[in-house]
């Protein structure tokens, strides 16, 4: 009898509760990295945003940020400002990012 043969007696897990907690964890180890400086000092909670070019709010003043550092993680930089207009830079790859997003990516 081969490892496999038993799977199909199992069922997926689904469960919301189990789904918010995946949930989270994501949004509490995302948090955390708010503690953690990358290679320029910026925390590296900005790799995290959703938005991998800054907002143009981003170029507020600074009053409009809570806090030195999340105005550091709104604007900083994660795509090269050359590869902006690109429209699929999910799938894009590592080629595109800023040299420090490479090294606090890792």
């Amino acid at each position: 009898m081969g490892q496999c043969e038993h799977l199909h007696l199992f069922a997926p897990l689904k469960s919301a509760d189990l789904e918010k907690r995946f949930y989270d964890l994501h949004d509490n180890f995302v948090d955390s990295l708010q503690n953690v400086r990358g290679m320029t000092g910026i925390p590296l909670k900005y790799l995290a945003r959703v938005a991998l070019i800054p907002n143009d709010e981003a170029t507020e003043p600074s009053n409009t940020f809570a806090t030195p550092d999340d105005e550091m993680i709104a604007c900083a930089r994660i795509i090269l400002r050359a590869n902006e207009a690109d429209d699929n830079l999910e799938a894009s790859g590592p080629e595109k990012r800023t040299k420090w997003a490479k090294v606090d990516n890792v």
